[in-house]
Formats: structure tokens, C-alpha cells, sequence
């Protein structure tokens, strides 16, 4: 028996910004901690006499600093990338079935199918389908409707997907 789920979604900026910050996460953390190590080897063989402990505390607020820094940004790029782009803001309708996910809206209309899905992961409120290593298909919980219809989501991608590709926090 074929399993089917339509889902009306209409994106909202704060679903755009949770993706970025979830898209970029790995990336904030390397670049952060790389920060940090370099600071602190520079500060520690600087021939400055002090404590190890003010040269970490510095190194710890600069790494910090950085990281609102780009959370920042993050936020400002995405606010203004979402407003400029009239095919984001519009609703989408997605028929999830075995065959893939086809996509319908005023401006589009596309069709993925299952093996050329790359990754699927879950975030707080998104469950996001890449479909390819910068693009997704962005399913906001709230708009998913009941908790039947989150668990058929689910399902669908954990039957069609390969596991390895797949996170949720719980099926």
C-alpha cells in the first residue's frame, strides 16, 4: 500500500534563520575553536609574563566575541536574502509519497526523487531534507499539523532514505 502525505508549507523568516544556524553550525564551532587554539598558542609563546590564566580568559572572550559576531551576520544575510526572494515566501505544496517529493507552487514546480536525496536531519522545529550539499527542502513541525502526519514524514523519508543519511531525534 502506498503512503502519501500533502503538507502546505509557507516558510517564515525564523524558520529560514534556524536552518542557516543549523546549516552552519560545524562550520561556527571549527572556525571558533580554531580561533581559539591560535590565540592562545600565540599568547602563550608571546613573551608577555603573565599567568596562563589571563592569556586564556582573553582567548576565550575574543572565540566568544567571534561567534556572536558571525551569528550576527548569519542572521542579517538570511533576513535579507528571504525578503529579496519572492520564491521563498511563497506556499509550497509537497506530495510526500514513495516516488519522492513533488513540489508545487505559483512560481515552481519540481520533483526529487528519494535517491538523490543527500542528507535529512531535525532540528528543534524543522526537519530538513538536503537535496543536495547547500540545498534543502525545509519542512517546518508547526505547519506539519498533527503528530500523525510528523510521524508518516518520518517514516516516508526513514523507509525511502538510507539510513546513514538520516538524524531525527526520535522516528
Amino acid at each position: 500500500m502506498e503512503k502519501e502525505l500533502i503538507l502546505r508549507v509557507k516558510l517564515k523568516l525564523e524558520n529560514i534563520l534556524e536552518y542557516n544556524l543549523a546549516f552552519t553550525k560545524r562550520r561556527r564551532v571549527y572556525m571558533t575553536t580554531l580561533l581559539f587554539v591560535g590565540l592562545f598558542i600565540l599568547l602563550y609563546f608571546k613573551e608577555i609574563e603573565s599567568s596562563v590564566i589571563p592569556k586564556f580568559i582573553i582567548c576565550l572572550l575574543m572565540s566568544t566575541l567571534l561567534w556572536l559576531i558571525f551569528k550576527f551576520s548569519l542572521r542579517n544575510q538570511s533576513k535579507k536574502t528571504f525578503l529579496s526572494n519572492e520564491l521563498m515566501q511563497q506556499e509550497y505544496t509537497y506530495t510526500i509519497s514513495n516516488n519522492g517529493i513533488h513540489t508545487t507552487s505559483e512560481g515552481s514546480t519540481g520533483e526529487v526523487k528519494w535517491e538523490y536525496v543527500k542528507k535529512v536531519f531535525e532540528t528543534r522545529n524543522l526537519i530538513i531534507v538536503f537535496i543536495s550539499s547547500n540545498t534543502a527542502l525545509i519542512f517546518p513541525k508547526n505547519l506539519i499539523g498533527s503528530e500523525r502526519e510528523k510521524f508518516t514524514l518520518k517514516y516516508l523519508i526513514s523507509l525511502n532514505v538510507d539510513s546513514k543519511k538520516v538524524k531525527f531525534k526520535s522516528l
